[in-house]
């Protein structure tokens, strides 16, 4: 079996669906199957050869609309490329390279097109001047959709966001497959929370942790405002990421808060292995999320998550870890999110038992090898058909 993965964006750009697109493709060839990755990037040439051991296509990006890489040296690669493969697996569906999949499956190559949606943004998430190239998106994205031999949604809701979208017709060919992490227990025994906070300069102190792109759905600054209700010095928020938000959530710091809320930037996946191992709680107040990749990686560290309760994150706790229902707090409340975060401190058991069972919910649902299994499955029947 021969797979074209095209997503939007991939590596060396970091985020949630590159990460996605590179262990789903890396578990795949463990399990025999020739995959390639075609994807788009920020400069001007093409680039060929590999990244982790995937062979990666990127094309030149531009023009690149609202981080929509319209690319038509994307969608000239596809049609050189797409009659050699079995099997096209797009994501997501409200982005370009997807149309151009759609595009290439119903007219030309006719080969089976399989879409992943990342969590479906709809009005209520984007400004009012994106409100127009929304729309564009979503004609694209229901052309693509109608046309799909199986979508995966990575949850219930988000399967009910699409059928309400492009119409019951898709519903037969939705599959609810969750996310996954490349954490093993094995990497995470080589991080002794101990000395790695000596390490970090943390051993005392009471240490959340962000890790994301700085951009306003994540829904960081309720975070940094909800340190102005804690009163103990000894609580720390450290903030991974980087994105267009940094320098306005950088200046939203109070002076008397500089010390306790730190920027760490953009951190490369060891380092961040550190922070996880470090961290006491890992803090996720999101605006929107399709399936985030940080929770089942903090999970995997045995942490517990303080997470907004937008319906993304109830439907995963309600399912997967309902001892964590105490922990989701209401969106866009900075009062909450104190709330929690000082219940959290002064429950250390509690903490401990939550991290524990997050712990033993990611080795038993989302690990690569487990999630991987099922899309190669859906691959099968899709072909078979």
């Amino acid at each position: 079996m021969r797979v074209l993965q095209v997503p939007h964006v991939f590596l060396p750009r970091i985020g949630g669906v590159q990460f996605y697109t590179l262990y789903l493709s890396k578990e795949l060839q463990k399990q025999g199957v020739d995959v390639e990755v075609l994807s788009t990037w920020d400069r001007m040439r093409t680039f060929q050869g590999s990244f982790s051991g995937v062979k990666t296509t990127l094309a030149p990006g531009f023009p690149n609309i609202g981080g929509n890489p319209l690319s038509p040296s994307l969608f000239l690669k596809q049609l050189k490329m797409n009659a050699t493969f079995d099997l096209l697996h797009a994501h997501p569906p409200q982005l370009a390279a997807t149309f151009y999949s759609s595009v290439v499956r119903k007219f030309l190559t006719k080969r089976p097109l399989v879409i992943t949606s990342h969590g479906f943004a709809t009005a209520d998430y984007v400004s009012s001047k994106m409100l127009p190239l929304l729309k564009l998106a979503n004609a694209g994205a229901r052309f693509a959709l109608c046309r799909a031999d199986a979508i995966i949604a990575l949850t219930q809701n988000e399967q009910s966001l699409l059928i309400k979208f492009a119409g019951s017709e898709i519903a037969n060919r939705i599959f609810v497959i969750p996310n996954a992490t490349n954490i093993s227990q094995r990497l995470v025994r080589r991080f002794d929370k101990v000395r790695v906070r000596e390490l970090l300069g943390l051993d005392s102190q009471f240490v959340l942790l962000f890790v994301g792109v700085l951009r306003w759905q994540k829904g960081v600054r309720y975070l940094i405002e909800s340190m102005r209700h804690i009163s103990d010095s000894n609580c720390v928020l450290l903030i991974a990421g980087d994105g267009v938000q940094k320098e306005e959530l950088m200046n939203s710091v109070p002076s008397n808060l500089s010390g306790r809320v730190r920027f760490l930037g953009k951190v490369g996946r060891e380092d961040l292995f550190k922070y996880y191992a470090a961290c006491d709680v890992v803090v996720l107040p999101s605006l929107h999320e399709g399936f985030p990749t940080v929770l089942p990686e903090a999970w995997m560290f045995g942490k517990p998550v303080i997470l907004s309760d937008i319906p993304t994150h109830k439907e995963i706790i309600r399912h997967y870890l309902p001892q964590g229902k105490d922990l989701l707090v209401k969106t866009r409340t900075a009062t909450d999110l104190a709330q929690a975060i000082q219940y959290s401190k002064d429950n250390p058991g509690f903490l401990r038992r939550l991290g524990e069972a997050g712990r033993r919910t990611a080795q038993s649902h989302f690990t690569w090898p487990i999630v991987s299994g099922k899309i190669l499955s859906l691959y099968r029947k899709v072909l078979s058909q």
